[in-house]
């Protein structure tokens, strides 16, 4: 009995999306969101947010950055004022990061996370495994032009990881 209640449930709830009409649904949420059925909000789709889904997640990172208080658990450290720029790609999953600084390539490709943050991990295979040799997470703290960076790296593959942070200012 209770399948059959939730298989009427859930074609009463497909029922409610086809109902609105194609351009109903574009106009009220463009391109990227549906409308939820019964109120003045939209569901949006991965990597969009806003009141209409009118914003890419990605877009509050893109710009140039100024780092601040890099500090790295064995002490390896950056002065501050060093630059990071966050860049678009065709992608709207990925973004560019440069940064003379902080990579050994000038320029690496990073994925964002549909939960509001970038992610960036590489690896190294050695004999028959796979392991993490470099990641970091950039977040948005309260303040809207400022980002915390986390990165772990453990290149030599050796029991020490090293673990560094530091914040980024919108430039």
């Amino acid at each position: 009995m209770k399948t059959y209640i939730s298989l009427i449930a859930l074609f009463l709830f497909f029922v409610s999306i086809i109902a609105c009409s194609e351009d109903e649904m574009t106009s009220v949420c463009g391109e990227n969101g549906i409308p939820v059925s019964g109120t003045d909000e939209c569901f949006c789709n991965l990597y969009y947010e806003g009141q209409f889904c009118e914003n890419e997640i990605r877009e509050k990172f893109i710009g140039k950055w100024v780092g601040y208080n890099h500090g790295c658990r064995f002490g390896d450290t950056l002065s501050d004022g060093f630059i990071v720029e966050i860049l678009k790609t065709t992608d709207v999953t990925t973004v560019e990061i440069r940064s003379e600084n902080l990579f050994n390539a000038d320029t690496i490709i990073s994925n964002v996370d549909f939960l509001g943050f970038i992610r960036h991990e590489e690896y190294k295979i050695y004999g028959n495994q796979i392991f993490r040799t470099y990641a970091f997470d950039i977040y948005h703290d309260e303040n809207p032009e400022r980002l915390r960076v986390f990165v772990s790296r453990n290149e030599d593959l050796d029991e020490w990881v090293e673990n560094c942070n530091f914040i980024l200012r919108r430039e």
